[in-house]
């Protein structure tokens, strides 16, 4: 299947063939297929996980009494992977039974995309996008396209497109041509747990994870290099010194969470203050319990920035990125900490946020002000706004 999936989005020709015929014959099985105006169609990353604000938003209706007579439906790439309530009907995407629930679902939830570059969305069908973070990179439109996969025709026209501030709208105006009436500035739903951590949760989550309570938990997440691909495979790496880093911050955990073919390269091995948390399901736990975040590009800037903790810009490769992919963001001025370029000076802004911890997270607090105005009550803006329309 992924075979077949990578020749459709590299070639155009077999795209248009896709596209024309497999839509035409998914709209003509909908003239045969009633609506069910209390059917819910849920995906995340376009089937391949159970996370993010679709997750979210299904986890509130499932304790909301105005919900509990609705069918919630899951799409996903491998169901056998997860294990979701007894409540959740769960069908295989890209299945006959996919497209049947989609086009009979009342309501649709993602934060990606429904219908995997077709077009068989019904008028009734209410269509609901919370994307997934704020960007940072070039989105949709305003990516280079050299060497990489063509747009895809025009996907069907959400009924709400979620934001979480001004900033969001203007960036997808550009990247995906929506209008200030597509928006709802609802914040994204997965953060809302981010607006209240316990002190409880976070022990547990530490003790899980086998971190010394005493040890500062300092959190990097670096942002996948997609240019840095070759006929060899992935040439990125991360550009922390791991032997360097248990010796010189051993008062401090280094939590690293990179794309799953970065981390495939990296040699953790038994390290008493660092661990490989590529594969760890819930970012949102990480983030609770870390004190720093370091970041380079990444969308995660915005949500860390929810907790008023302070974050280290390391864009070691600021110019080669910038060209590559280019940014809506200056990062060396907006980000509310200063930019290091290499290992040395990241090691020492460690050390100076640590001193002046406070005022670093009065500076989080101010850029959260700016870029995240929206955030808390996401999954039930959804809920009371999905009662009131159906």
């Amino acid at each position: 299947m992924n075979k077949i999936k990578y020749i459709i989005k590299y070639s155009p020709l077999v795209y248009n063939l896709y596209f024309y015929i497999v839509s035409g014959l998914i709209r003509f099985m909908g003239l045969f297929v009633k609506c069910d105006k209390k059917m819910i169609l849920f995906n995340s990353f376009g089937g391949r996980k159970y996370d993010d604000s679709p997750r979210a938003i299904f986890e509130a209706m499932l304790e909301d009494e105005r919900f509990k007579d609705f069918r919630l439906v899951w799409a996903l790439d491998n169901p056998e992977k997860f294990i979701l309530p007894d409540r959740a009907v769960v069908v295989k995407d890209y299945s006959i039974s996919f497209f049947v629930h989609a086009l009979k679902a009342k309501v649709w939830i993602t934060n990606s995309s429904m219908e995997h570059g077709l077009c068989f969305k019904k008028k009734s069908t209410i269509y609901i996008n919370t994307w997934h973070g704020s960007a940072i990179k070039y989105l949709g439109n305003d990516v280079k396209t050299e060497g990489k996969s063509f747009k895809g025709k025009s996907a069907s026209k959400e009924k709400a497109f979620y934001t979480q501030s001004e900033f969001d709208e203007y960036v997808f105006k550009r990247a995906f041509g929506k209008k200030d009436d597509d928006f709802k500035r609802f914040g994204l739903p997965r953060n809302d747990e981010l607006a209240c951590v316990e002190d409880d949760k976070v022990m547990h989550i530490k003790e899980e994870l086998g971190i010394d309570k005493h040890k500062k938990v300092i959190l990097y997440c670096p942002t996948f290099r997609e240019f840095s691909k070759s006929n060899n495979g992935i040439t990125q790496k991360i550009c922390v010194d791991l032997e360097r880093w248990e010796h010189e911050m051993d008062d401090c955990c280094l939590l690293v969470r990179a794309h799953y073919e970065v981390a495939q390269m990296i040699d953790f091995s038994e390290r008493s203050n660092v661990l490989d948390v590529s594969g760890y399901p819930h970012l949102n736990d990480l983030m609770m319990i870390s004190d720093i975040l370091i970041s380079d590009y990444s969308s995660v800037f915005f949500d860390y920035s929810i907790l008023h903790r302070p974050m280290i810009c390391f864009a070691y490769d600021f110019d080669e990125y910038s060209k590559n992919r280019g940014m809506y963001l200056d990062v060396s001025k907006e980000l509310p900490c200063h930019m290091v370029v290499n290992e040395n000076e990241l090691y020492e802004e460690i050390k100076n946020t640590l001193c002046q911890y406070d005022e670093a997270c009065k500076k989080t607090a101010a850029f959260q002000k700016k870029y995240v105005s929206e955030f808390g009550r996401g999954a039930r803006l959804t809920c009371d706004y999905l009662v009131e329309i159906l």
